[in-house]
């Protein structure tokens, strides 16, 4: 906890005039009370009477009702205070009249992977999503956020703020954007800048700092985006974050111009695969997203039956660009595979639940894993490298799952969200033929085991004493699919 005195301000300085057309949003910790007073106000002139917290934040697919956060509530118009009328499920706040303005104190809290409010002795953090409110029918507004910086602390945005005196200004198009834009500020935070495409990338570095060498995950995190350009031909931000909190809560979660990346050890080799698989998200996920979430629905979690693809083929592909950046070798790249494949053999719930399945009914269970002790990263994984396999083996090694990936971000990059089929069609026209279209079928819709040897031996890869290794008496085929992956080393 903070001690007393250190307040964090986040105000909007709509008396100069910055948002008259923008929602407002303040916010000061109590540290001795463990909680934040919360004000928004609407732009000028307009007004509500309902008032709505987040049933769920994206990337964290588990209902949370951030509703439950909210100690107290009031609403005021004009200055003059309007009273409570009632509740409106979880979420929902009535307001007797309609109001111009509310305060509210919200309590920490957090999802599977990410504080959305936290308060240290040396630094705090802010995930908007499960924090910030909205006004019935604000969703679409445009917001300010300005952040009052405390004495000898620094600050840093996904959003890059305007600056003015101690205040650090944040624009954003919608709430959805502010919320998706977390605020990282400490006495400490130690920082590595690196371009990469003309665009400026940060490596932010807080926590338990001690032993941490802030050059090395800065220079993991460059080798991450270098080998995302070299996929895609293009960066899909103009700025982007690397958010590293070290000793406090080990997990990830994506954002749309940043990252939170929780560690749990200060070696950046070995903490590389989180680093790329939370900014292979800001292709798979942020830049490219199924219908269902495009836009985000704070109140209503949708169903999405391609998180096997959503995070499951982005852990694929975090470690198959990790391979390619140098950062592993084909045999830890194999390891990989193998292990996440045993995984599956040794849990009978994926002989009963499909990758789909496991998906579409995340909501209906706490973890954000999946459904029915199956794990859509685990089965996604396994299943991206086997349709990896049989497009390289269907192209004789010139196209890959990498060229799949590629025409689904130019389908969706202009905030176009793919349909529920688009994924499946783009990977029959890679792999074509009969066959193959009912095997991929089968490895997305059914629980039937992964055709896991049968598409191994197209590489010419066998399993050799629990190790994935390369086989002897290669056909010329099979040399052009483990080329493709491996090289002709």
């Amino acid at each position: 906890m903070v001690r007393a005195g250190l307040a964090l301000v986040f105000g909007v300085m709509t008396s100069l005039g910055l948002a008259a057309d923008r929602v407002a949003y303040t916010i000061q910790f109590d540290p001795l009370g463990n909680q934040a007073l919360v004000e928004m106000d609407l732009p000028e002139g307009e007004t509500a009477e309902k008032f709505w917290m987040s049933a769920w934040v994206p990337g964290d697919y588990e209902r949370f009702d951030y509703g439950k956060t909210v100690s107290t509530i009031s609403f005021f118009k004009d200055g003059e205070e309007v009273k409570l009328a009632g509740r409106d499920g979880v979420n929902g706040f009535v307001a007797d009249e309609k109001f111009d303005s509310v305060k509210y104190t919200v309590k920490p809290s957090r999802g599977n992977f990410s504080y959305n409010l936290y308060l240290g002795r040396d630094y705090a953090w802010l995930s908007p999503a499960g924090v910030l409110g909205f006004a019935e029918g604000g969703l679409g507004k445009p917001v300010s956020l300005t952040v009052k910086k405390i004495d000898g602390w620094n600050i840093h945005g996904a959003i890059e703020g305007r600056t003015a005196g101690s205040s650090y200004t944040m624009d954003a198009k919608n709430h959805e954007e502010i919320g998706d834009s977390p605020v990282v500020m400490g006495k400490n935070l130690a920082t590595a800048k690196f371009e990469v495409g003309g665009k400026p990338h940060f490596f932010v570095g807080f926590g338990n700092l001690a032993g941490v060498d802030v050059a090395a995950f800065g220079s993991m995190c460059q080798k991450a985006v270098e080998q995302g350009l070299k996929e895609f031909g293009e960066l899909p931000y103009a700025r982007y974050t690397f958010f590293g909190e070290f000793g406090n809560y080990p997990a990830g979660l994506e954002h749309g111009t940043s990252c939170r990346l929780g560690f749990w050890g200060n070696n950046a080799q070995e903490m590389s695969g989180l680093i790329f698989h939370e900014y292979v998200h800001a292709f798979n996920v942020k830049a490219i997203r199924p219908k269902e979430l495009r836009p985000i629905d704070p109140l209503n979690p949708p169903v999405v039956d391609s998180l096997w693809w959503l995070e499951g083929v982005t852990d694929y592909f975090s470690e198959l660009w990790r391979l390619r950046a140098g950062v592993i070798s084909s045999e830890e790249f194999l390891a990989e595979m193998r292990s996440a494949y045993e995984s599956t053999l040794r849990n009978p719930a994926y002989a009963k639940v499909s990758a789909s399945e496991s998906s579409r009914r995340v909501f209906e269970v706490r973890g954000s894993q999946g459904f029915g002790g199956v794990s859509y990263y685990t089965k996604g994984k396994i299943i991206g490298f086997v349709l990896d396999l049989m497009i390289r083996d269907a192209s004789e090694g010139k196209r890959s799952l990498s060229d799949t990936f590629r025409t689904l971000y130019k389908e969706t990059r202009d905030e176009v969200g793919y349909g529920r089929t688009m994924i499946v069609d783009l990977v029959r026209a890679d792999a074509s033929g009969e066959e193959r279209a009912e095997e991929l079928a089968k490895l997305i819709e059914t629980a039937e085991p992964v055709p896991w040897n049968a598409n191994l031996v197209k590489a010419g890869i066998v399993d050799r004493a629990g190790r994935l290794v390369k086989g002897n008496d290669l056909t010329e085929r099979q040399k052009a699919v483990w080329e493709s992956f491996f090289g002709k080393s």
